[in-house]
């Protein structure tokens, strides 16, 4: 049995020194060429690591530049001197990178003359790890099947972290529908717009509560405020962050992510933080403050909801105006998986008081009376997914609110479904027009 455990932690080491070589060296040579070789990654040691990287695009890492780039009509757009040609440090979500920091597009993006481009929004959930296991690639692969010989499917994450209904819209209009040539967009959301409404409360209620901690950054839930916070930030920016922040930010969020020591660490971090430490009476403080403010948690008012359905229906007018197609997902949640959840969601969802679970069920009910109320605009362009269905194999979340490749893989076929139905009825006036010049070749 010892001689076991000591394999067990030789392979274990094994992983740990090649998957971190590995990411060193990427990281390492992302920082020296402004990005990595497909040629590259078939020479890490770790066969694993290379698949997965090689899903990255390019654009990620084009980190430091000392020259400054061209914009429309041979316009530089740099920034000048130590921060020549630097564009957004972190790395978005997508298939594509077109505004730099001052706001300017730095590039179109191309787009074949028979693809059929499918945009994702949402938040985290929607963002995933950009890996073949994520939604976006589930939904590529159920369209692709079913419409390979009219189409070639291409579906472009544009999840952000934290992202709401209200930055959903500013990114449609702003980046989507002028450079991103799309003939669907695709929605997946909810969970955000109440959690930000929540903690935006909890912030104004917390001297009444006894809590004297900042739950959450305060969130704008209005567009226009939003959009300005943005532009003030922009004017602001003088400097940002160096070569080491950089270098960590890439390791992190688009190396490790990807590697099967991230799958693990993630795996073992939820089991300490929702199982093991509350077990043992441990708790962490800020969550601490978050559970006894949740407490005393009021109800979002039912305006929240109208909200994040006038934001939903500008961006189906857009999208319509663009002739495209807008399609709005409610996404997943876990108080609904019911009698279906797991021993692991148990505990994810016993983590939380009732009254959290109550408001984020509230909330829903109010958004589903509010999209009935306007059937006649939505009709089948509206899904909603808030309970999955109980047949899905083990888990469907992995937390509170990210889904497994399970969870992802269902609502991809919900997704597609939709989409397809759509095009049967007609779809959009650019996918026929893809049709005719697929059908004359």
């Amino acid at each position: 049995m010892k001689r076991l455990w000591h394999l067990l932690a030789v392979w274990c080491l094994l992983i740990l020194v090649m998957e971190g070589g590995s990411c060193l060296l990427l990281g390492a040579i992302a920082l020296r060429g402004g990005h990595v070789s497909t040629y590259f990654t078939s020479l890490l040691p770790h066969p694993a690591l290379s698949r997965r990287l090689r899903e990255i695009p390019p654009e990620v890492f084009a980190l430091l530049s000392d020259r400054g780039h061209v914009g429309y009509g041979g316009k530089d757009v740099g920034y000048g001197g130590k921060n020549a040609g630097i564009f957004e440090w972190y790395p978005l979500v997508g298939h594509y990178r077109s505004i730099l920091p001052d706001g300017t597009p730095r590039q179109q993006p191309a787009f074949g003359s028979n693809e059929l481009v499918v945009y994702l929004l949402g938040g985290s959930a929607v963002e995933g790890g950009g890996s073949s296991k994520d939604l976006h690639a589930y939904l590529q692969a159920y369209l692709q099947t079913r419409l390979g010989d009219r189409y070639d499917v291409r579906v472009i994450n544009e999840g952000v972290a934290g992202y709401m209904s209200t930055q959903e819209m500013v990114l449609l209009q702003t980046k989507i529908i002028p450079f991103g040539n799309p003939h669907y967009v695709v929605a997946v959301d909810g969970y955000n717009d109440w959690l930000a409404t929540t903690y935006n409360l909890l912030n104004d209620l917390k001297g009444k509560t006894g809590v004297t901690e900042t739950v959450w950054p305060r969130a704008e839930l209005s567009w226009f405020y939003y959009w300005f916070e943005q532009w003030q930030a922009r004017k602001a920016l003088e400097t940002l962050p160096g070569a080491s922040a950089q270098f960590l930010r890439v390791l992190s969020q688009q190396v490790f992510a990807r590697t099967y020591t991230g799958w693990l660490a993630n795996h073992l971090r939820n089991w300490l933080t929702v199982v093991w430490l509350p077990r043992h009476g441990v708790r962490d403080p800020t969550m601490s403050a978050l559970l006894a403010a949740y407490e005393h948690m009021p109800d979002v008012p039912r305006e929240r909801a109208e909200l994040h359905a006038i934001n939903a229906r500008m961006m189906a007018e857009a999208c319509r105006v663009r002739d495209c197609r807008f399609l709005w997902v409610l996404q997943p949640i876990l108080p609904c998986r019911g009698e279906a959840r797991t021993a692991e969601e148990r505990h994810f969802f016993n983590a939380r008081p009732p009254a959290y679970w109550q408001s984020l069920e509230r909330y829903y009910q109010d958004l589903r009376a509010v999209v009935r109320a306007e059937d006649g605009f939505w009709g089948p362009r509206f899904l909603d997914l808030s309970c999955p269905a109980p047949d899905v194999t083990g888990s469907f979340f992995t937390d509170t609110v990210h889904w497994t490749e399970a969870g992802a893989n269902r609502i991809a076929e919900y997704a597609a479904a939709l989409i397809l139905a759509d095009l049967e009825a007609g779809g959009p006036r650019q996918a026929a027009s893809v049709i005719a010049r697929t059908a004359s070749r």
